[in-house]
């Protein structure tokens, strides 16, 4: 196996969200398998803080890998009432 001097894609994916490039976290993270939830949450937050448009899918994704294994119903948009600003008052 071939290492560049840029280092394996994990450490990549950290530095990129460290640095909070999200061109260089994306590309780092398709090269991994598996990505923790931590990682998975800070580049759903990357995602909101550049206004990209994969966010909202990408959030949904987390949601559903992270929402409890019984539970019945997990949301199917970021616009439910579940997810508002007054709700969580």
């Amino acid at each position: 196996m071939f290492v560049t001097s840029e280092g394996r894609p994990g450490a990549r994916l950290q530095r990129a969200l460290a640095a909070r490039n999200l061109t260089s976290a994306e590309q780092a993270a398709f090269e991994i398998a598996f990505i923790s939830l931590e990682q998975a949450r800070e580049l759903v937050e990357l995602y909101a803080e550049k206004g990209d448009r994969k966010y909202e899918r990408a959030a949904l994704k987390y949601l559903a890998r992270s929402w409890p294994r019984g539970a019945r119903r997990w949301p199917t948009s970021l616009r439910s009432p579940r997810f508002s600003r007054s709700a969580a008052c």
